[in-house]
């Protein structure tokens, strides 16, 4: 009996010993746990920059080989009026040496200088000048397309990373328009093309 009594006391000190030493470990993960949070964010911060650059690359790559179409959501005015619009009715594209540049809208289908509610001008791409690609940086080219009817337009494309589109559209006759979309390479999603402008 002698021994009983630091037996027993021996025993909630060497409980507590052991809860001291997981709390101590545990604090000592999560404090690691919080550092390699802290760690991540900044990687993936770096490791997000670099996707976006091969995401860039790859456009660029696109834009080289002249087979693409933008596909339009929405268009805006010169005075900074937009309007959603269906991406099936515009649009501008190239394959090798031929563009088209479409605006149009549903309800108007059947009518319009293309029937399909707009205008469509197609001809052949005089200029075609891809600025040089830069890291994080958009890509931009400026394209000329001579309508086979007569005139021209100018085109002046922007793309982000994401594939998000914008193209400053000019006439001959001193039209201008905005175009707001996505670029992606032929023969994904149809499209309708009306009857070239006269």
């Amino acid at each position: 009996m002698a021994f009983a009594t630091p037996f027993f006391i021996f025993r909630p000190m060497k409980k507590i010993a052991t809860i001291l030493f997981v709390s101590f470990l545990a604090f000592g993960i999560q404090a690691q746990e919080t550092n390699d949070k802290k760690l991540t964010r900044k990687e993936k911060k770096e490791i997000q920059k670099k996707e976006n650059n091969e995401k860039l690359k790859m456009l660029y790559t696109l834009m080289e080989g002249r087979i693409w179409v933008i596909r339009a959501n929405d268009v805006r005015s010169i005075n900074g009026n937009s309007v959603n619009v269906s991406p099936d009715l515009n649009f501008v594209y190239a394959t090798n040496t031929t563009g088209v540049v479409q605006l149009a809208f549903q309800e108007l289908i059947g009518m319009g200088n293309n029937n399909v509610g707009g205008i469509t001008i197609e001809g052949e791409i005089t200029r075609y000048d891809l600025k040089q690609f830069r890291d994080n940086q958009q890509i931009e080219c400026n394209v000329q397309i001579n309508n086979v009817n007569g005139g021209f337009v100018v085109l002046n494309i922007s793309i982000m990373s994401t594939g998000s589109t914008t193209v400053m559209v000019s006439t001959d006759d001193g039209a201008n328009f905005t175009f707001s979309g996505f670029i992606e390479k032929q023969g994904g999603d149809s499209i309708i093309k009306g009857s070239s402008a006269k």
